[in-house]
């Protein structure tokens, strides 16, 4: 049983962390590509070819 609850605490200790960093994540790249859309910032690929 005392195995049991150590997954579960450790499988619920690391969705906390996944969701965590999806709330960071989300919202920066969702930034990102509207700076990109908006010319703002430009991608890698586009800075190497001119």
């Amino acid at each position: 049983m005392a195995v049991q609850t150590a997954l579960y605490r450790k499988t619920l200790e690391t969705l906390e962390i996944y969701w965590e960093l999806v709330r960071i994540f989300v919202p920066v790249t969702i930034a990102t590509q509207i700076l990109q859309d908006l010319g703002v910032i430009r991608s890698l690929r586009s800075s190497r070819l001119s």
